[in-house]
């Protein structure tokens, strides 16, 4: 580390160096085990206040010694061509702040483009020689050796205790196996990634000690790398490892890899390891192959391909858009928004308004992604052409720079690790979201390799005038990471009230609590999502006073005009959401539905949800909403058509689809009414009582009696547990003289409520005596009281 701080002069470069080696042995390691706080949120604030210290400190250091080094021209240039075409899309955009600092300082907002480029610049500046290029390597091993201890630990935890929680080293801040201190799941297997590939790279340069703890730092990168099993890790890694000893075998005498001396020992082992790694790759994609029925194809190639982590819970699914789809809302942003896109950090507007309709076809139609495939083609997409260019002219440079130290023979093996691992960091950003300490790593290593591009020195005359303008900058500087920091903490501030509003009402339910809460959240930042947070908690209120209130079922004056006044705040709030962000479909949909509870304010709320579809035209949600508009209308016509819309777009939309039943039923057209619950069932098998509607109108409707008990028994069958089906089934069972077999039902049936106990056993009694309980008694619900549990005696659960 003494290489990376080390300066004769003046000091405050030393503090600059410093806070640039805080940065990248930290920034893995920092959280705040504070509520309400995310991980990347404290990560964020964390590099914005050391990286404004670190320039601040440089600046200081240049009104010194008036002494500037940076690398070439051309790469200074690449460098700021970043933050100036993100700040000019912002500018060139609505809402602004959104753009430049976001809601916690998200990786793709304007000042975050601006950090990374200090972190290039910084790099690039003190990191030139392998000397502090090797500290800097230093840095981020230790930090991944204390990441690592602490995620082996935890394993550790898992696997003894079989206490998938671990909540005794959770912090409060990392629950379950998959807590972790970088991030998301799989930014532990893409670091662990990097310093395997960093390890091989620089394997035979190291001394015998040094080999020693490489290699066990290998083994335990290699081990949670296993054990996270992100399949596209290895497919890059493999890539990645065999240009390497190709690369290395024909600087090697010009020999090819498969002759006798270009075949060393050690080239074969990287060499069989990196066909190992495709392997798994492909085996594991192989194994989770699913058939028709959503079923694994080869159960025990998938068992096997993931042996470790399913000693430790299985494979964490990770959803985000595919190429096919980013590919698709890029094109459509482009052509609509092509100069400067919709904004940085506003991919999901992009997302919600030229999303792929299949979208809406699978579980993720309602999830509006923040983020594309990766993090490269977010950046794209968010700033249009003008961005893109931008992005494409950085990362080309750094890869073209990045390629000419892997493969030229007067590359050192410090510069070769560096270029590696530039490439490995780059092409996952492209495919993958990283952690923000990954991307700042990234940004590093770009800075270090403009640096060997060339290095530009100038010296600026001892004169007053230069004194004071690079002064005047230093200031200029401090003074605006000042502002910038009070903003972030103050709206860090406000989502934690949020988080604490949220756990009021949901955990404590304290209302009042959550107002107070709410109103703290709003008062540090005014956001459309705390302004619906408020909107909802006045609906609740509102609610709560009409159902506390009322005598002999009539609600009095002073609670009437109580929960009006609630009311109409909820609809105040609703619509500041809309003025915080009018391009938020959400603010519009969330809106309409508030203003649709007052009839006398229906066109109002079709108006709005109308409006949403401006910004999100493929969405059912919306249509769904405009037909229940319909329906109180009394406009049939609009009901259907826009039932079928929401159909169309969505054909398993289980709420679109009861409608239709009900639509059709009230029409007199049973069987419609019936092929639409079947449809409503299929789109969402889990919802049993449908199966029940559906054999009720079996039986009473078309009087199919026998079709009704096939349905009864497939649903019992399915779930043995259920007991309105067990209840529903013996009923049915009993009017066809099956009175042994409907009593075997209620058996199975157990319930705490010694009422609903007595009934149960009185039918019973009359079944096995060959009587019909049912015909002059009314069945009781089993599930009436939300204490009444059932277990199965007869049939084992299928699953």
């Amino acid at each position: 580390m003494s290489n990376i701080i080390n300066t004769k002069k003046p000091f405050s470069g030393i503090l600059s160096r410093l806070a640039l080696a805080a940065l990248l042995l930290l920034t893995p390691l920092f959280f705040l085990p504070i509520f309400g706080v995310s991980l990347a949120a404290a990560k964020s604030g964390f590099v914005l206040l050391t990286l404004a210290f670190a320039l601040s400190a440089y600046m200081l250091a240049r009104a010194s010694d008036r002494t500037f080094s940076t690398p070439s021209t051309s790469a200074i240039l690449v460098i700021a061509a970043l933050p100036v075409t993100f700040f000019i899309s912002a500018v060139a955009n609505t809402r602004f702040s959104s753009s430049f600092i976001g809601n916690t300082l998200e990786s793709t907002t304007v000042l975050f483009i601006i950090l990374m480029a200090i972190v290039a610049f910084l790099s690039s500046v003190y990191l030139r020689s392998d000397k502090e290029i090797e500290s800097s390597l230093r840095l981020v091993f230790i930090s991944f050796g204390i990441v690592a201890a602490y995620q082996v630990l935890r394993l550790a935890v898992t696997l003894i205790t079989q206490n998938a929680s671990s909540a005794a080293l959770s912090f409060g801040m990392f629950p379950g196996t998959y807590g972790n201190l970088l991030d998301k799941w799989n930014d532990i297997a893409i670091f662990s990634g990097l310093v395997m590939l960093a390890i091989i790279v620089a394997w035979r340069t190291l001394n015998k000690k040094s080999k020693i703890l490489a290699g066990i730092t290998f083994v335990v990168a290699g081990f949670i790398a296993k054990v996270v099993a992100f399949s596209m890790l290895w497919v890059v890694l493999a890539v990645l490892l065999l240009a390497y000893v190709i690369l290395d075998s024909v600087a090697d005498k010009k020999v090819t890899i498969f002759s006798r001396k270009g075949l060393t020992p050690f080239r074969a082992v990287v060499s069989v390891m990196a066909i190992g790694m495709i392997l798994f790759s492909v085996l594991g994609a192989y194994g989770a192959r699913l058939n028709s029925k959503g079923q694994i194809m080869h159960p025990t190639v998938y068992k096997a391909v993931n042996l470790a982590p399913n000693l430790f819970g299985g494979v964490p699914s990770e959803i985000r858009p595919g190429f096919a789809s980013t590919y698709l809302v890029f094109k459509d942003t482009i052509k609509n928004n092509p100069i400067f896109g919709k904004g940085p950090n506003k991919f999901s507007e992009s997302w919600v308004q030229y999303r792929p309709l299949e979208i809406n076809q699978t579980p993720y139609g309602d999830t509006d992604f923040n983020y594309a495939v990766g993090y490269i083609p977010t950046l794209m997409i968010s700033t249009g052409i003008l961005g893109s260019i931008a992005l494409i002219v950085f990362f080309l440079y750094f890869l073209k720079q990045a390629i000419s130290l892997a493969i030229s023979k007067k590359s050192t093996a410090t510069e070769k690790v560096v270029a590696y691992s530039g490439i490995y960091l780059v092409v996952l950003s492209f495919f993958y979201i990283p952690a923000v300490a990954l991307i700042i790593y990234m940004f590093a290593v770009a800075g270090i390799i403009f640096a060997k591009s060339g290095v530009s020195e100038k010296v600026l005359s001892d004169t007053k005038l230069n004194k004071n303008i690079i002064r005047a900058i230093s200031l200029i500087s401090i003074a605006f990471f000042v502002l910038v920091c009070f903003q972030l903490i103050k709206q860090h501030n406000a989502a934690r009230n949020y988080s604490l509003a949220v756990y009021a009402v949901q955990v404590d339910k304290n209302i009042d609590s959550a107002e107070k809460y709410l109103a703290k959240a709003l008062a540090g930042h005014p956001i459309d999502l705390y302004y619906r947070g408020y909107a909802e908690l006045s609906s609740l209120k509102a609610s709560v006073i009409a159902s506390q209130n009322t005598k002999g079922g009539v609600l009095s004056e002073e609670a009437r005009a109580s929960a009006q006044e609630n009311y109409l705040q909820a609809e105040k709030y609703a619509d500041q959401a809309i003025l915080a962000n009018p391009k938020n479909y959400v603010n519009y949909l969330f809106a309409a539905r508030i203003y649709e509870a007052d009839p006398s304010k229906l066109d109002k709320s079709e108006e709005l949800y109308n409006k949403a579809l401006t910004y999100s035209p493929s969405n059912p949600n919306v249509y769904f909403g405009i037909a229940k508009i319909k329906a109180n209308q009394g406009d049939i016509e609009g009901v259907k058509s826009n039932l079928q819309k929401a159909i169309e777009i969505r054909p398993g939309y289980t709420e679109a689809l009861l409608a239709g039943a009900q639509l059709k039923a009230s029409e007199k057209d049973i069987k419609g009414s019936l092929d639409f619950l079947v449809q409503a069932y299929r789109s969402n098998n889990s919802r049993l009582d449908l199966l029940l509607i559906i054999a009720d109108v079996q039986e009473k409707e078309q009087n199919d009696i026998k079709a009704a008990t096939e349905t009864l028994e497939y649903a019992v069958g399915n779930n043995p547990s259920y007991a309105e089906g067990r209840l529903a089934l013996a009923t049915i069972y009993a009017k066809q003289a099956k009175y042994v077999d409907a009593a075997n039902l209620l058996v199975g049936i157990k319930t705490e409520d010694e009422n609903t106990k007595k009934i149960l056993d009185q039918y019973i009694l009359e079944l096995k005596a060959g009587k019909n309980p049912f015909k002059t008694n009314q069945a009781p619900n089993a599930a009436a009281s939300s204490k009444a549990t059932t277990t199965a005696t007869s049939t084992k659960s299928k699953k």
